[in-house]
């Protein structure tokens, strides 16, 4: 396996006499190498970091898809016991993907660990210490509607304020659900919004989805809160700033599985493929046609071979799109003793 690896260069004059730079690693990044430069005056020596790939493995069996990832992690994390400085991290979708893990680990006679290396996608404000409340969903919906209906009256929309479907939800709402996961900005919205032709109709509707908007992430901030459904761009800004590495206690490497659809995720998977910490696998259903992840896929990516049928039927209800955990979904928490049969 080929994997082409873009080298980044940032210079840092390091002019001590007698040091080798081949031998030397800046402990501040991750398989950072020092190397002398040429032909750069007064630069003696730069620090090179390999930019982390984003590899996508793919199958069209259960099985093989499952073995390949948890058999290459359990296989990184042989020997460790934590709680910290694993070399690899599982994400997963749902606990009966954890559970099959464990299994498979106390097979091999894994005896636990001190904070598990594994967590789901519902455990992502914790990992990066978000500590802002989210807001409920009932008053998320009643702060959204009573703010629609105000704007609506200044800027001269008729009605919009009461466009509500059976479930009491605004039309509003479903529009910001599209939105927030992404992190989009009011101003960027608005940038958008402005870009569309119309009538004055159309000029006064933009107002009202951008201002209500607005004024919706304003009123959050106002009480220390947050929309559940920002989470992803949330995350995405601390992997941006670096906290990646440290959210995963120290892995080089992150295995991601049962997530099969980017939908709500472009942003985090989109900062996931860029930064510079961390290589991360996705394990996903191979597929005839170019999907959205290949744009993602700076590592490339490889197939693996199908397993028997009766594997293949086996391992279903693991490898299968599962769909993401419920928030309230128990998983493992920072410094607990997973305790394994024997």
């Amino acid at each position: 396996m080929v994997i082409k690896t873009i080298m980044t260069i940032i210079l840092h004059d390091v002019r001590r006499k007698g040091e080798s730079g081949s031998d030397r690693v800046d402990e501040r990044f991750h398989g950072a190498e020092a190397r002398r430069v040429e032909g750069l005056p007064g630069v003696g020596w730069a620090w090179y970091v390999p930019r982390m790939p984003l590899r996508l493995i793919r199958s069209d069996s259960n099985a093989a898809l499952w073995s390949a990832c948890a058999e290459g992690f359990l296989d990184e994390v042989a020997g460790r016991t934590g709680p910290r400085d694993f070399p690899a991290y599982m994400l997963l979708s749902h606990r009966v993907q954890r559970d099959a893990l464990l299994e498979m680990a106390s097979h091999r006679g894994v005896p636990g660990w001190l904070n598990p290396p594994i967590a789901f996608f519902s455990d992502l404000r914790r990992m990066f210490g978000i500590e802002a409340r989210p807001v409920g969903i009932l008053t998320g919906r009643m702060l959204v509607a009573r703010l629609a209906g105000q704007t609506a009256l200044r800027v001269g929309v008729r009605r919009a304020g009461r466009d509500r479907g059976p479930s009491g939800t605004h039309m509003l709402d479903r529009v910001f659900s599209e939105l927030l996961p992404e992190g989009v900005s009011p101003k960027r919205l608005r940038q958008a919004l402005e870009q569309l032709e119309g009538d004055e109709f159309t000029r006064r509707r933009n107002a009202w989805v951008a201002d209500t908007y607005e004024s919706f992430l304003s009123e959050l901030e106002k009480r220390d809160l947050y929309d559940p459904r920002s989470i992803h761009a949330m995350v995405s800004e601390s992997i941006e700033a670096g906290a990646l590495r440290e959210a995963l206690g120290g892995a080089g490497r992150l295995h991601i599985f049962g997530i099969t659809s980017l939908r709500s995720r472009q942003r985090l998977f989109r900062v996931l493929a860029e930064q510079d910490d961390v290589e991360v696998r996705i394990y996903l259903p191979f597929e005839d046609e170019p999907s959205e992840w290949d744009e993602l896929a700076t590592g490339g990516s490889e197939t693996i071979e199908r397993a028997s049928n009766s594997e293949d039927a086996a391992a279903a209800g693991v490898a299968g799109d599962a769909g993401d955990a419920e928030p309230d979904q128990p998983g493992p928490v920072e410094g607990c003793v997973t305790v394994q049969p024997v």
